[in-house]
């Protein structure tokens, strides 16, 4: 079943809380007790992280670029344009990403990997680059790139679920704020140029 990314968004935003409201005013009520609270601040961040991990989440790419996000609970169907139909389940352990290219193109899925400058600080051909660079994170020129055929369905291990750049987005060469983490993935889906 397909559902709209927003709509599931406020829907485990909005069960949680209503968990949380019902189970203060419950054991307020039956035991006089402000305990409610604090178990039901609890099951509500289970509630909410339970129904974030049990959906896959599905990008849908048209032939205009429009793309849509959904999430996805059980199997799922969807046509694509030149007629073939897909039947899926998401029944995978862990959160996959499903990529859905709706269009006459292939499209390319890259990630971009991110490093903290520090790791290249000992690299002769990044030396100079690296005592001008303010930002915390350096583009690796070294990404990885996922064809994805027309009128096809992928599925892919993205973190967060997240594919960050689209089409003519421009790819930023260096992330701000990100600490000293060690490595940043980000994912840009675009049009394969050469064809």
């Amino acid at each position: 079943m397909f559902i709209n990314n927003l709509l599931y968004t406020i829907l485990t935003i909005l069960l949680p809380l209503l968990l949380w409201l019902g189970l203060s005013i419950f054991i307020k009520k039956k035991f006089n007790s402000y305990y409610g609270v604090f178990w039901g601040l609890i099951l509500s961040a289970f509630g909410f992280g339970a129904l974030q991990g049990l959906a896959g989440k599905v990008y849908v790419i048209e032939g205009n670029r429009k793309v849509s996000v959904y999430r996805t609970l059980g199997t799922f169907s969807y046509q694509f344009d030149n007629q073939t139909q897909l039947v899926d389940s998401f029944q995978r352990k862990g959160s996959p990403t499903g990529i859905i290219n709706n269009t006459k193109d292939s499209l390319l899925l890259q990630e971009i990997i991110y490093m903290d400058k520090d790791h290249y600080k000992n690299k002769p051909e990044w030396k100079e680059l690296v005592g001008k660079i303010d930002s915390n994170y350096v583009a690796s020129h070294a990404p990885k790139s996922y064809l994805i055929p027309n009128y096809s369905y992928q599925v892919h291990w993205i973190p967060f679920q997240t594919i960050d750049f689209f089409f003519e987005d421009e790819i930023p060469e260096t992330l701000e704020g990100y600490g000293n983490r060690g490595i940043t993935k980000k994912y840009w889906l675009g049009k394969l140029t050469a064809e």
